[in-house]
């Protein structure tokens, strides 16, 4: 063998590529802890030892990579230690480290059967556990394979009991648990948490009771004291009664002894002063997600009386200081509660689902919020789902333009049941205020559609004209008439686009170079006249109209196309607008899809003559030693 593969990082980088080809230039640091922890007996090359891998009885079935590493593990001792690290490096539940053990001590000699020991562990029972537990560094959540399998409570107390000493997974990063799919109690899974632990994720179920929980929040900080990230999650369908206020008084005892938690989600809202307070004085909190379930919305929400507004909160109240991401969901009281409390300027990422409002004018008021307190805002979520006996002020909106302060906007997503009241003008106003801007929705399904929405298609020849970085729009519009592209360039003579120029300031010099090249080839001039729609950012058509070569989806929601008579006409103005976009909607656009397509396939065609065509006149200048460029 060549002396390269003796060099270790070599080693890795070529497993990194075999075990994960979409990543195959990250390498990942590995260190399994020093000698003093292995048997040397396990460490020597043993071909029958390797004959019969644990890990490959549990890997996915069609996973080519993976069988490749573990063949390599087999024949070549050079690639053993390598490969067995990436082999067992992410597991998909803790059956694979039960099945390290002998079968003499375990019950369960099948996946589905609830496993437990059936006699006390020696130090021999321990030796292969001990080979391959170092090398484990993330516990992924549970497939579908898994879904029957239990471990008994009391095999992890054995594992706790019985461990020769130190961790049992020493280099364990990442752990996550789904109590509602049969992984099994989880404070006895706290076994298996060390001080190298960063990352937690629980998923809850039915039969999580409320002492399970608090054990598991009381020893957390004890056994994570360096955990960054923190997120519980509850699947099913009914919701346990768990007493909730004696929860969510746990969870604030933990907060102070976490002191590096960066990421915090929870299944449940929670909107007391003591609850935000404890929450916002963690020193490096990031990223908070806070979602309630639409049955338990009002649960914790105070009267009115102890409603605070922007004037009478203390300045000791201001929180939350290295916030980046925020998710929250619930009545929009309570996300008041949170929102007003905000201190940090470089919030980025802002997802909001309200469920419930108590006047017509809160939405409006927490756009306000966002739009002060986020000057650096990318990406704004706001949706507005009410209840089915909630039709209040499901009629409630705001003005778009409010959000102009935030001129770093990147995605901007707007949800509600009723079509939104904005104007052509109005989004043009506000799109001018972003100019980063690559995914726009606005509200493209409304569910209580009454009236005809104020958009036309106009807006999309303005977002066209004024995003030029704008890859998706989802939007509701008006199609019964289809506006003149030659009419709308006329009425924006003079406007200059973002990039300080104006539509046709092009137009000129390609016109002198058209001239001079029909000198030559009057064919090839009209040809490439004919064509100059394939290039990015060329002029279109008579009105020379710039196009966007960026924009690729291009979604309608339950926007009514035209008549059969106008389906072409209609397609014709999206091709000219965005060529390269597919466009989506309700049944009825499956005819205009199907014409943009076939334009599309038509284009890239023509480009390919119109290419060659180049080329060949390029080449008979250079022969004819002309200087006119093509």
């Amino acid at each position: 063998m060549h002396q390269i593969f003796q060099t270790d990082e070599i080693l890795r980088l070529i497993i990194s590529h075999l075990a994960n080809p979409q990543n195959r230039y990250t390498i990942t640091s590995w260190s399994r802890g020093g000698p003093h922890t292995i048997s040397t007996s396990v460490v020597t090359w043993s071909p029958p030892f390797l004959g019969t891998l644990p890990y490959q009885q549990v890997l996915p079935i069609g996973t080519l990579e993976r069988r490749t590493v573990a063949r390599l593990a087999r024949v070549c001792r050079t690639w053993e230690e390598a490969a067995l690290d990436a082999l067992w490096r992410e597991i998909p539940s803790v059956e694979p480290l039960f099945g390290l053990f002998p079968p003499s001590c375990l019950s369960g000699a099948h996946r589905h059967e609830n496993v437990q020991f059936t006699r006390p562990l020696v130090p021999s029972d321990w030796v292969r556990f001990r080979y391959y537990a170092p090398r484990v560094q993330r516990i992924t959540p549970l497939d579908a394979r898994w879904t029957r399998w239990t471990v008994d409570f009391k095999a992890f107390l054995s594992l706790s009991h019985f461990h020769p000493g130190g961790p049992i997974l020493p280099n364990l990063q990442q752990w996550a648990w789904d109590t509602q799919r049969g992984a099994g109690d989880i404070v006895g899974g706290m076994c298996f948490l060390s001080p190298s632990v960063t990352s937690i994720e629980v998923t809850l179920g039915h039969t999580t009771s409320a002492d399970t929980l608090f054990g598991f929040l009381y020893n957390l900080p004890m056994r994570c004291p360096h955990l960054t990230s923190l997120a519980l999650s509850y699947n099913d369908k009914d919701w346990p009664d768990w007493g909730l206020e004696a929860t969510m008084t746990a969870l604030q005892s933990i907060f102070s002894l976490l002191p590096k938690l960066t990421r915090l989600s929870l299944p449940f809202f929670m909107d007391q002063p003591t609850f935000i307070t404890r929450v916002g004085s963690i020193p490096g909190l990031k990223e908070l997600m806070s979602v309630c379930p639409d049955k338990l919305v009002g649960a914790f929400v105070d009267d009115d009386s102890d409603e605070l507004d922007d004037e009478t909160i203390a300045p000791e109240s201001m929180l939350f200081h290295d916030l980046r991401s925020v998710t929250l969901q619930s009545t929009m009281n309570s996300c008041f509660r949170f929102l007003r409390r905000f201190v940090s300027k470089n919030i980025i990422n802002m997802y909001i689902t309200t469920l419930h409002l108590r006047s017509p004018t809160q939405l409006s008021e927490c756009v306000a919020i966002i739009a002060s307190s986020c000057p650096h805002l990318r990406v704004l979520h706001l949706q507005y789902t009410p209840a089915q006996h909630d039709m209040s002020f499901d009629t409630s909106w705001f003005k778009l333009n409010t959000l102009a302060p935030c001129g770093d906007l990147e995605e901007l997503t707007i949800g509600h049941p009723r079509v939104a009241p904005w104007t052509d003008d109005e989004v043009l106003e506000a799109v001018r205020c972003w100019p980063r801007l690559r995914v726009l929705r606005l509200n493209p399904r409304p569910t209580r559609a009454l009236f005809e929405p104020k958009l036309t298609l106009r807006t999309l020849w303005n977002l066209v004209k004024w995003c030029r970085r704008l890859e998706v729009v989802r939007f509701y519009v008006d199609t019964s008439e289809i506006p003149s592209l030659a009419e709308l360039a006329q009425k924006d003579v003079g406007f200059e686009t973002p990039d300080g120029s104006e539509p046709s300031s092009s137009a000129a010099v390609e016109s002198e170079q058209m001239k001079k090249l029909a000198l030559f080839s009057p064919v090839l001039a009209s040809a490439l006249a004919s064509n100059s729609a394939l290039g990015s950012g060329t002029d279109l058509g008579v009105a020379k109209i710039k196009g966007s070569n960026i924009l690729t989806l291009l979604d309608f929601g339950h926007s009514q196309r035209c008549s059969e008579s106008s389906t072409q006409e209609l397609a014709t103005y999206i091709a000219t607008l965005c060529p390269y976009a597919q466009v989506q909607g309700s049944e009825q656009w499956r005819e205009v899809a199907t014409i943009l397509k076939v334009n599309q396939a038509t284009r890239l065609e023509d480009q390919k003559k119109i290419e060659a065509l180049r080329k060949e006149v390029e080449r008979l200048m250079a022969l004819l030693g002309g200087s006119v460029k093509v």
